[in-house]
């Protein structure tokens, strides 16, 4: 059997227009048919009625109505089977495959995805089975008939999917007008044939103008080096790109100086819903659910994160340290894979990291953007006038990305934020606070035991979670190397560190 297929000219229909448009084309199809049949049965009318003339017999009026329905009750759906007494049904594996070869479809880790507009987006609930129900009639239509179509559709192997087979090739980027080889830098067109599910909402448009943007970016981060890396973190977070170590990256500053402005204007207007996700930094380490939301996403958005402090970054180094990570949907199955997704906050002050984990990891994958100039007029309609020229924010994100991989996925470095990075380490390294604020590096001796003791007491009085002691001392050990083990010359040769002293009440 022949299925009607959807050609190139026709896969950009809007959802709602998916079957409304299979179906008039079935509909044009069949009454081609019909009017090549009731041409040809006209022109038999017509030589008959020659012949007639000739045989001098009255002409006979071809009856095109009666063609047409007699073509018309002869019809049938591909999907609709006579049984042996002669009465219609559905054929439930014709209908699936009715579904697979007219509607571009894919299926992975639980969720279905249509083609639409050149990207393939997640189906809405029960989208499926709202395609099947209008594809059939009602006297065929029941629930039973519906979910097993539903299945056989979603399981077949042109539509199952590996969650690998996504988004293949990271060089690719989808865009309104094409997808963008990076690598040959040219604008290939859209195809259901391959799998993207992300779309950033902009043409490549050299010509594209962008005054607006430029000038709110000069007002707010006037710092040239912090624009470049502002626009290496866009162009880098537009991607499923995860070369660089660097994934998290925190706008910080006042209220009012332009970070949900920007954040505004860069990813969320660029990219589609299901290229990004929303969820804060504090819930990563403990729902499940919200972790699976990280699947397929090329950036997770959290605009003033809430001041409350990181309890565990296990999580967060494992998402953006390229292990495999695991999920779940509510309802659904565990499922494993590795995360895309680049990590952009803005807060009024850095949370504090209350892990027990002392090492570097979370640290080296971090970037702090400072955002610290108020504007003394506020422009009401500035995100609007933002959001019109996505098109040229676009190409400047663009320009910052090639920059990037042309650098070895290197940012560019700037003192100022490497010198936040080193504050905020400190910050919420307890053992690092404890000796800045309680204690002096020089030529002094203490017993192991009583510099461990003081820092218990400043754990205690500033709510940190203490380290062991033998944690403590490699902590100490690594943060100051100029610090050394070393035996005191009494009775019990104490053990004890040379080069601190703990500073008495008075001189704190």
């Amino acid at each position: 059997m022949v299925f009607l297929k959807v050609t190139s000219n026709n896969v950009n229909y809007t959802s709602r227009e998916y079957i409304d448009a299979l179906i008039a084309a079935k509909r044009k199809e069949q009454q081609n048919i019909w009017d090549e049949e009731e041409e040809k049965a006209i022109q038999e009318t017509k030589t008959n009625n020659n012949n007639n003339n000739n045989n001098n017999n009255k002409p006979e009026k071809a009856n095109t109505n009666n063609i047409k329905e007699e073509k018309v009750s002869k019809y049938i759906a591909p999907f609709i089977i006579k049984n042996k007494n002669g009465d219609e049904y559905v054929h439930r594996g014709l209908l699936a495959e009715y579904l697979i070869e007219n509607v571009p479809a894919i299926y992975a880790t639980g969720q279905l995805y249509i083609y639409e507009d050149g990207v393939y987006r997640p189906a809405k609930e029960n989208e499926e089975k709202g395609i099947i129900k209008k594809l059939i009639t009602p006297q065929f239509s029941n629930m039973a008939l519906i979910n097993d179509v539903a299945q056989q559709w979603i399981i077949d192997e042109r539509v199952n999917k590996f969650p690998h087979q996504l988004n293949p090739d990271p060089y690719k980027l989808n865009l309104l007008n094409g997808i963008l080889n990076l690598k040959t830098m040219e604008l290939e067109e859209h195809t259901p044939n391959y799998y993207s599910t992300i779309q950033i909402k902009a043409n490549y448009n050299k010509n594209a103008k962008g005054e607006h943007f430029k000038k709110f970016l000069d007002s707010s981060v006037p710092d040239k080096k912090i624009q470049m890396l502002l626009q290496e973190i866009v162009g880098y977070s537009l991607t499923t790109l995860t070369d660089s170590k660097k994934m998290i990256f925190i706008l910080d500053g006042p209220s009012d100086t332009g970070k949900s402005t920007f954040i505004t204007a860069t990813l969320e207007n660029l990219l589609t819903d299901n290229a990004k996700s929303h969820v804060e930094l504090q819930e990563l380490s403990d729902n499940e659910y919200k972790q699976a939301e990280l699947f397929e996403k090329v950036v997770n958005i959290y605009a003033d994160l809430p001041a409350k402090g990181i309890q565990d970054i296990g999580y967060i180094k494992a998402a953006t340290g390229g292990d495999k990570i695991t999920a779940r949907r509510i309802y659904g199955h565990p499922f494993s894979f590795y995360n895309k997704a680049k990590f952009v906050f803005s807060t009024n002050g850095l949370p504090a990291n209350y892990s027990k984990d002392t090492s570097d990891a979370f640290y080296n994958r971090l970037i702090i953007i400072p955002f610290n100039q108020v504007p003394k007029q506020k422009d009401v309609t500035l995100k609007e006038k933002l959001a019109n020229e996505k098109d040229f924010i676009f190409m400047w994100a663009l320009e910052g990305l090639l920059r990037l991989i042309k650098n070895g996925f290197k940012f560019t470095e700037t003192e100022t934020t490497e010198q936040l990075l080193q504050e905020y380490k400190q910050e919420n390294n307890p053992v690092m606070r404890f000796v800045n604020e309680c204690c002096e590096l020089g030529d002094y001796t203490i017993p192991r035991a009583t510099l461990y003791t003081h820092y218990e007491n400043f754990c205690e009085q500033n709510n940190y979670k203490k380290l062991s002691a033998i944690k403590f001392n490699k902590e100490l050990e690594k943060a100051y190397p100029q610090i050394t083990r070393k035996q005191l010359n009494d009775a019990r040769r104490t053990k004890a560190w040379y080069g601190i002293r703990c500073l008495d009440f008075t001189e704190f």
